[in-house]
């Protein structure tokens, strides 16, 4: 069940004099989000310079500019160490091109998703000491890599840390590896201004300011790094406030004007608009496909795509990447329906028994299992863990809803798992198979403990009649790009409006164009992304089966929650109401 609820955040700051309809949604837009004085809305309507911080308040930053330095003078060797999703594959690509460019002999190591897991490890180290390089820098991972930090000890290797990942804390301290430093804004001694930079962004700013103290200028090469850490900072999911938002505005800008051979190769590829990048594009098209070698096979060809100087070897490897997608998306598609044909035979009735959802899947590749677990979490409003063989035995991956901590959850009975970490919204696990029921029955216990609301609430931001969302609607909504997480878009309802027609289109009859009757006894067709036969059910539970007969006598009546998208048609552009949320009024 859905719960809609009008969000009504700093409203007793509203100013007292009448307003009219468009100044009230843009007030409420800003409001809702926390943006009430002078200064945070020019901040956030104008994305100026002023939001970066200063990269030398970054903990350690001094460490690593001094480590940078000594291996210019002696010519030393770096090898980085990255990690396998598209922010990894950003961070270790702005490592390299920044410190080719500061003189440095630089190499790489991603591990492998199978074979090594997450983060560097002690085999890691060992296999760079035997490469003959001494020094290891790290990029989004080793904040709790404990163990390869005193392998590189014991070899009297050079480690520094570079990540944005949650510190290990006792006592209320954190706890660090064994380094020379540990690059981290979450740390409790950071004095840098802004805690939620992804781990490209601590990367990039770090880089950048090299690229100062050295009297290097390149607007070549900061153009590139920017746009590589706009494309990390959407993927990984980060706030899009303050500082993010600066490094994705101006990132998006230098993506649709990128020179990068790889990255256009990939753009052109996925058939992508080179000038209507955004972060829709970014989130669900391009940055997907870097994912996909991380998943289904190593990284290197990702950062290798972004290196490349070669027109054949970049068009090479971003068609092998679009293939990779692919198969990536053809074997979450296949563990997604296994996944959804053993919850529905599980049903009662019309009601699932479990209120979180805890499913092995065979035969599913244990790269996928986290993706599956976030679909089926959305098409259930349930958390979801989906558990599948891994190299090790049964590895997992978890999905939490708004409201209920998946961590907390599972903390008290992780002494049922082989392996097990992860945060509020999202872990991963390993599990011995023949515990998967007792461990199922535990985790649902705690929920019942802890009152998990499994309705789905969703926030709008005002009532704005559809009549009346136009142009200058959309203009105002554009102003305040990028959304992303904690800066959502702007979402509007409308009430009670009668239905007039119905019309079904799309090759698989997934999209529905409905033309209503507003209040005011105006006309507007709106679109709603949905197959016909959910359309049609939610109907006929409700009971309406003569829909025809309904729409002729008025008597089908809804509210709807919807944006507004531009339509952009042979040079014509009008706004079209896209519906995500629905309901029948009885």
């Amino acid at each position: 069940m859905e719960k809609w609820f009008i969000k009504q955040k700093n409203r007793d700051l509203f100013p007292k004099t009448d307003l009219d309809l468009f100044q009230k949604a843009k007030l409420s837009i800003l409001f809702n989000r926390d943006i009430v004085d002078i200064k945070d809305i020019s901040d956030y309507t104008l994305i100026p310079d002023t939001l970066l911080n200063d990269a030398n308040l970054l903990p350690d930053a001094d460490k690593f500019f001094d480590l940078i330095d000594r291996a210019i003078e002696n010519k030393e060797k770096i090898y980085i160490v990255g990690d396998y999703d598209c922010d990894g594959i950003m961070s270790t690509s702005i490592f390299i091109k920044t410190l080719r460019r500061v003189g440095i002999d630089v190499d790489f190591r991603i591990p492998n998703r199978i074979e090594d897991g997450y983060g560097i490890n002690s085999d890691i180290v060992s296999e760079i000491y035997d490469s003959g390089a001494r020094i290891i820098i790290t990029c989004d991972n080793g904040v709790q890599a404990f163990d390869a930090c005193n392998k590189a000890k014991e070899l009297g290797m050079d480690i520094l840390i570079t990540d944005h990942h949650e510190l290990k804390i006792e006592d209320g301290k954190d706890i660090l590896p064994e380094s020379i430093g540990v690059i981290n804004p979450h740390r409790n001694d950071s004095k840098y201004h802004f805690k939620e930079l992804c781990g490209a962004g601590v990367v990039y700013k770090l880089c950048i300011e090299l690229l100062n103290k050295n009297n290097i200028t390149d607007t070549i090469l900061r153009r590139e790094l920017i746009a590589f850490a706009a494309i990390a900072t959407i993927c990984d999911v980060v706030d899009l406030k303050h500082e993010n938002r600066y490094i994705v505005k101006h990132g998006l800008l230098e993506l649709r004007n990128t020179n990068n051979i790889g990255l256009n190769k990939l753009i052109e590829v996925s058939g992508v608009k080179k000038e209507k990048i955004d972060t829709y594009a970014i989130g669900f098209i391009l940055g997907p496909r870097f994912n996909a070698s991380g998943r289904l096979e190593v990284a290197d060809a990702g950062i290798s795509l972004l290196l490349s100087d070669d027109e054949d070897e970049a068009n090479s490897i971003a068609n092998h990447l679009n293939e990779l997608n692919e198969e990536r998306k053809s074997l979450t598609e296949e563990g997604y329906k296994k996944a959804v044909d053993i919850i529905e035979n599980k049903k009662l009735g019309d009601d699932l028994s479990d209120l979180v959802i805890v499913e092995y899947i065979e035969d599913t590749h244990e790269s996928v299992a986290g993706i599956i677990a976030g679909r089926i979490k959305e098409k259930y409003h349930r958390p979801t863990i989906i558990l599948t063989d891994g190299k090790e035995g049964v590895k997992g991956s978890g999905r939490s809803i708004e409201g209920f901590n998946l961590f907390e959850a599972i903390s008290p009975i992780s002494d049922m798992l082989v392996k097990f970490g992860g945060h509020e919204m999202a872990c991963g696990l390993s599990i011995e198979k023949y515990k998967i029921d007792v461990f199922r029955d535990k985790l649902n216990e705690r929920a019942k403990l802890m009152n998990i609301d499994l309705d789905k609430k969703v926030e709008v931001d005002m009532i704005f009649p559809i009549a009346m969302a136009d142009m200058r609607l959309l203009e105002m909504i554009n102003s305040f790009k990028p959304f992303g997480k904690a800066n959502p878009e702007p979402l509007f309802a409308d009430v009670n409006l009668i239905v007039k027609g119905i019309r079904v289109f799309g090759q698989n009859r997934n999209v529905i164009k409905i033309n209503f009757i507003d209040q005011a006894g105006g006309s507007r067709e709106v679109v709603l992304f949905e197959p016909e036969d959910v359309f049609l059910d939610k109907l006929n539970k409700l009971g309406y089966k003569d829909i025809n007969s309904l729409i002729n006598q008025n008597k089908l009546v809804m509210d709807i929650v919807y944006y507004p998208k531009e339509n952009d048609y042979r040079d014509i552009k009008t706004v079209d109401i896209v519906v995500k949320h629905y309901r029948f009024r009885g």
